[in-house]
């Protein structure tokens, strides 16, 4: 009866539940093969393993876990395999990248995310089931830029950067991204006292994203003591020389991205000059656009009015 009941214990399979029922069936009644099967179920709990593929022995299958790295786009990275559970992993050599305007050849890390790339994964985690890392190429909005500014736009498809000083010059270059200075450049005016005219430019400036720059050099040509195009031009900031007061549209990505999301930055809430002249759109032209950061407003106003300054510029 030892044999048998011990036979009972090692079941694996349907067929062999069958065998030990006949064989209980001809040596005892049903009320004892009820109190063996009974006694059994409680006796064995989890070591009963029904159909393992382990063999029969009753040993549970071992589970190991892996780490799968999509570098996206950049070098192949070598799964890691064999982890178990509670087990931590020392980051990969970085992956590398064939550069281009918009990935900077810069490698951001490994994410858990594949879309927004928002969170980051921490090596010191356990591991406790097989999951799979993202590389995120580039710059975010939020992160520190080439020149020490913060990301405030980021354009997949890039954008053109005016860059002439005439305004029959309409050179430019490819952009991804605007960064704005960490800081202020004070409080000024848009046109210098003894500029003529109230720095009228004749051809007008424009608005939109990737005229900043253009806008600048047109200010500084007719001005060149213009004190807000001024100080952002010579802003210097992270050793770069291409720094310039953003445009209408630019100083709204401001707004937008960084101050609207209220991730600090020393932004006082006020009204900041843009380097986009009011007479392009029927205004007089000695006014220009600001924009109020407390609730993202435009307005047009007089030139000699100070306002405050962030430099921006574009890579």
């Amino acid at each position: 009866m030892f044999n048998e009941f011990k036979i009972f214990s090692s079941i694996t399979n349907l067929k062999k539940v069958f065998y030990i029922l006949h064989v209980l069936r001809k040596n005892f009644s049903i009320p004892v093969i009820l109190f063996l099967l009974i006694f059994a179920f409680f006796a064995c709990g989890d070591n009963v393993n029904v159909g393992d593929s382990s063999g029969g022995g009753g040993n549970p299958i071992e589970t190991t876990y892996t780490v799968t790295f999509e570098s996206n786009g950049g070098s192949a990275v070598a799964d890691i395999t064999g982890l178990e559970s509670g087990d931590t992993i020392s980051p990969p050599e970085e992956p590398t990248i064939t550069l281009n305007n918009l990935n900077q050849g810069r490698f951001r890390g490994w994410f858990t995310d594949n879309n927004t790339f928002k969170n980051l994964y921490n090596f010191s985690t356990p591991i406790t089931n097989s999951i799979t890392l993202y590389a995120d190429w580039g710059y975010r909005i939020g992160d520190t830029g080439p020149g020490g500014g913060i990301i405030c736009h980021r354009n997949n498809t890039g954008f053109n950067l005016y860059i002439g000083s005439t305004p029959a010059d309409n050179s430019y270059v490819p952009a991804n991204y605007l960064e704005v200075a960490p800081a202020g450049q004070g409080s000024l005016m848009w046109a210098s006292s003894a500029s003529p005219a109230y720095t009228n430019i004749v051809s007008s400036t424009w608005s939109d994203i990737g005229r900043g720059r253009k806008n600048t050099n047109l200010i500084l040509a007719i001005d060149p003591n213009a004190p807000a195009a001024k100080a952002c031009k010579d802003y210097g900031g992270g050793g770069k020389n291409d720094w310039f007061l953003p445009s209408k549209n630019e100083l709204n990505e401001i707004f937008a991205n960084i101050v609207y999301q209220k991730t600090g930055h020393g932004f006082i809430i006020d009204y900041y000059w843009s380097s986009s002249q009011s007479q392009e759109n029927g205004y007089d032209y000695t006014e220009a656009f600001r924009m109020d950061f407390n609730y993202g407003t435009s307005d047009s106003f007089s030139k000699s009015t100070t306002c405050l300054i962030r430099a921006v510029r574009a890579f």
